[in-house]
């Protein structure tokens, strides 16, 4: 085997274990925004924040790494070579995703403002919409890297987009009904803090679905 085959296996190998172990990360980090959502008023619920902040920075920490591996592309890896920044940009919009579930628990945690049971199950289901989301996408680039590493020939990744596009939409709805609720049931002061809140949970849904419209751009360059 010569040496350039050798150090492209090895390029490869890097880029499929690092993207598996990035985005695994961020599926572990969404999927604690439920439960935590779940303990909000009761005993552990702090403490679930601060585990959630703890699996963003290790995020953060996988993506650093991902992304030194992915600028030491070489020419003769061509498909990766000539497409590193729109991949690497796939990556970061990605991260948002995390970034922004991190920022609406931190708010929360900071504010602290009673939620009766319709607000709290609304966000909830829009806390599960993203962790659904973000597993859908995530999978999806996954098989999408795998496949450009071993045969340059990814498959479709359209019904991915339009899965998580459709539960965008389903958040926007849910973010109304409890921004509406908020304003008909409680003070000004208090609704406008709830409809904040909703608003920064929306944005890790929003935040997928930008991932998904890079994730189909990317593809188109295959």
């Amino acid at each position: 085997m010569s040496l350039m085959a050798t150090t492209t296996d090895a390029f490869g190998d890097a880029v499929t274990r690092q993207t598996e172990q990035y985005l695994s990360a961020v599926r572990t980090c969404t999927a604690l925004l439920p439960p935590t959502l779940l303990r909000y008023g009761r005993n552990g619920f702090t403490d679930s924040v601060a585990e959630l902040v703890t699996s963003e920075s290790n995020c953060d920490e996988r993506l650093c790494e991902l992304r030194t591996t992915l600028g030491t592309a070489e020419p003769n890896y061509t498909d990766v070579y000539l497409n590193t920044g729109a991949i690497m940009e796939l990556f970061v919009l990605i991260d948002e995703i995390p970034n922004r579930a991190e920022q609406f628990l931190r708010e929360l945690d900071a504010m602290r403002p009673p939620l009766d049971e319709s607000a709290a199950d609304a966000l909830t289901r829009m806390a599960a919409l993203v962790t659904r989301g973000t597993r859908i996408l995530t999978d999806t680039v996954a098989d999408f890297v795998t496949d450009l590493v071993r045969s340059g020939e990814p498959a479709p990744v359209v019904e991915t987009v339009d899965q998580v596009a459709t539960l965008e939409s389903s958040a926007d709805d849910i973010k109304y009904e409890v921004i509406t609720h908020a304003f008909d049931a409680l003070s000004t002061a208090e609704a406008v803090v709830i409809r904040d809140l909703a608003r920064s949970l929306d944005a890790a849904i929003d935040a997928a679905e930008d991932a998904a419209d890079q994730l189909l751009y990317v593809h188109a360059g295959y």
